[in-house]
């Protein structure tokens, strides 16, 4: 079984042939982001477009350049769906150290398996994984796949920094949604400065981070989760599994 917090790591919205056009070579990585680093994310993009109370579509674009075989894991993408999550596309490509192709990736070569236990196959919450079979490292692996969420109350958070070993050269995350509905929005540990616009029939919110820094492993340092980069969102007016609701303060969740 799979552990939830791999979906944190997924997520950008760019068309498939503009991704095969680009080369990441790992001579372009600054120096600073390689140390203490197994892995590190090039370039993550995240839109989160609200379109509706069930109809909310995630897109996801991430760039990921692993180092060693300690930091293989990393390079995994893990998609969790149910009747509520529609998979709407997948594609990637992995890359050598000078940005040349290796492998043009698709969702047939994702596993698919129960995200709850290895024994029924009755339940609805599953996974579709994938690992790059590679064994020369660096390498570099491109993800850019559309998800459709059927209900607007569990929207995955952003989680940029989501592990010690893995530095961030830099990682976007876009909220669209109505210009009349109203969005419970909490940060933790950001120290930027969101960028806000509105038109006449949506808003938007855009967070972005740069050239994060892996982090050491000290004895008695503070749990990882209270170093993590944090956006939690969520409407005041919700839908889950044809049920409506509403809260409107994070106490009330």
């Amino acid at each position: 079984m799979l552990n939830r917090c791999y979906i944190s790591l997924l997520f950008v919205f760019f068309a498939t042939k503009a991704v095969a056009q680009e080369h990441f070579s790992v001579a372009d990585i600054p120096q600073a982001l390689k140390v203490r680093a197994n892995a590190v994310i090039r370039n993550q993009q995240w839109v989160v477009d609200m379109r509706s109370a069930n109809d909310v579509v995630l897109r996801v674009k991430q760039v990921l350049t692993v180092f060693n075989s300690v930091g293989h894991e990393r390079a995994r993408l893990a998609i969790l769906y149910d009747k509520s999550t529609q998979i709407k596309s997948v594609n990637g490509i992995i890359q050598d150290q000078d940005g040349n192709l290796i492998k043009k990736i698709s969702l047939k070569d994702f596993s698919d398996e129960s995200a709850v236990s290895s024994f029924s196959l009755f339940e609805d919450n599953r996974v579709k994984h994938f690992l790059p079979n590679v064994s020369q490292y660096p390498f570099t692996v491109i993800y850019d796949y559309e998800l459709k969420l059927k209900q607007n109350l569990v929207i995955p958070d952003w989680v940029p920094n989501l592990y010690p070993d893995l530095s961030v050269e830099q990682s976007s995350y876009t909220l669209l949604y109505g210009r009349g509905e109203a969005v419970n929005i909490k940060e933790v540990n950001f120290d930027g400065k969101r960028l806000d616009e509105e038109n006449d029939k949506q808003k938007k919110h855009t967070w972005e981070v740069h050239r994060l820094l892996a982090r050491k492993k000290e004895p008695f340092s503070p749990p990882n989760e209270r170093q993590q980069i944090r956006i939690k969102v969520a409407p005041e007016k919700f839908y889950y599994y044809g049920k409506k609701g509403n809260y409107t303060n994070w106490q009330d969740r």
